[in-house]
């Protein structure tokens, strides 16, 4: 599934082509409120995406949202990851995003208990990571954009 629908790959059978809408502003409003719970860890994600122009744009997307909110949850312990995360660039944005989603499919596949750290998940998603970035390679050199 992607949102490029010109970035279709010639190797599908039959292709479909889906509408899918992302979030209003209220849904993450909603989905948010939904997470947490708690009404002081809602608002200051919220206020954190809507002070930030990069997150704000980001959190319409369902995966994205669901990743801020998981990354909010871990910095309520420790306060020295918030403030770094404020003066990230979109690339260190996405690298951290990437790391937690990789964990998540470890933790998944391995249980919550069989932990990896950040400086091991490249590795162990090695095949993965080389594999997406050979796509996005001759995507570009064929002037695609995956």
């Amino acid at each position: 599934m992607t949102n490029r629908p010109n970035a279709m790959c010639e190797y599908l059978n039959n292709p479909r082509i889906l509408n899918v809408f992302g979030f209003q502003s209220q849904d993450i409003q909603n989905y948010v409120n939904v997470y947490f719970k708690n009404n002081n860890e809602s608002n200051t994600l919220m206020k954190k995406l809507n002070n930030n122009r990069s997150l704000k744009l980001l959190s319409h997307t369902s995966l994205y949202l669901r990743l801020f909110c998981y990354l909010s949850r871990q910095d309520k312990s420790s306060s020295s990851n918030n403030d770094k995360r404020d003066e990230m660039t979109l690339s260190q944005l996405y690298e951290i995003l990437l790391k937690s989603y990789m964990k998540w499919n470890w933790m998944k596949s391995n249980g919550l208990n069989n932990k990896l750290n950040d400086d091991r998940i490249f590795n162990v998603f090695e095949m993965e990571v080389d594999y997406l970035s050979a796509i996005t390679w001759e995507g570009l050199k064929c002037g695609r954009n995956y």
